[in-house]
């Protein structure tokens, strides 16, 4: 406990508990619940949690053109909405995807493949990006007590 210390997140629409709990949710099903289980729950779970986090990171990484909150948020849904499209219906852009993937964790010391599918039955995961973005407006950018 810090005596009623406040932390402030300078992009809580990124870093805060909701946002940062899908990473991990994400990193846990890809690297070990497929793995274990792999059925249609862990098949759907990371393509849930990436719809939800990945427009909310590219908010985030638009911050130094100066746009607004509700603007970063908008072209990060286009951008995941696009992307994610391409590579559900698309097995190119899947392949590509996954290379594109594993030459970046391996450049990272991360070994492992990445495997990613067209699945047109995942875009049912797309209902998490409008999602992300009223979470983004509606998250409060005040300062928060640490607990």
């Amino acid at each position: 406990m810090h005596g009623g210390a406040f932390v402030r997140s300078r992009h809580p629409e990124f870093f805060s508990a909701l946002p940062l709990s899908a990473v991990v949710v994400l990193w846990l099903n890809d690297t070990f619940l497929k793995a274990r289980f792999h059925n249609a729950v862990t098949g759907k779970l990371s393509d849930l949690a990436g719809c939800f986090v990945l427009p909310l990171f590219v908010a985030v990484l638009l911050v130094p053109l100066g746009w607004s909150l509700r603007v970063r948020a908008g072209v990060g849904a286009l951008i995941t909405t696009a992307f994610f499209a391409a590579i559900k219906c698309f097995d190119g852009a899947a392949r590509t995807t996954a290379s594109t993937l594993e030459w970046v964790t391996t450049s990272l010391g991360v070994d492992g493949p990445h495997r990613l599918l067209a699945d047109r039955t995942d875009l049912v995961a797309l209902v998490m990006v409008p999602l992300a973005v009223c979470f983004a407006l509606a998250v409060p950018s005040s300062a928060e007590p640490l607990s």
